[in-house]
């Protein structure tokens, strides 16, 4: 079986710290971060888009599965804040694209907000 590489593979994990912290670690946890959040957005499109899910459905099925995933990789990276606080700008965008018009894709999103802001907190601090 061949193994795909991605941005969120081990290579993440493997990345000098410093002293090219800046020049290596830090662009690609954010392009991880970015990933992480894209691939949400494209499932969540997917579902709509072929009429499996209403699209609140999607968003917070999509929503879960990426702040799961993104809390994960978050909790592990353990010199990286950089790629929750990416996922924590989409978050924002998720939030502030549905407002008070979808409440619980809104509230979901916030809550993921303060989630990976605590765990990003917590491995910037190790």
């Amino acid at each position: 079986m061949a193994h795909h590489r991605t941005g969120l593979g081990p290579e993440l994990f493997r990345a000098p710290g410093a002293p090219d912290r800046w020049l290596l670690l830090a662009p690609l946890a954010i392009f991880a971060g970015w990933l992480t959040a894209a691939t949400g957005v494209s499932f969540g499109v997917l579902l709509t888009g072929f009429g499996w899910l209403t699209e609140t459905a999607a968003a917070l099925l999509t929503l879960a599965v990426v702040l799961a995933v993104a809390l994960a990789i978050q909790l592990r990276l353990h010199r990286a804040p950089e790629y929750g606080l990416t996922v924590i700008w989409a978050l924002a965008a998720v939030a502030v694209r549905n407002g008070s018009g979808n409440l619980p894709v809104t509230a979901l999103a916030l809550i993921g907000i303060a989630a990976l802001a605590l765990a990003a907190r917590q491995t910037a601090r190790r």
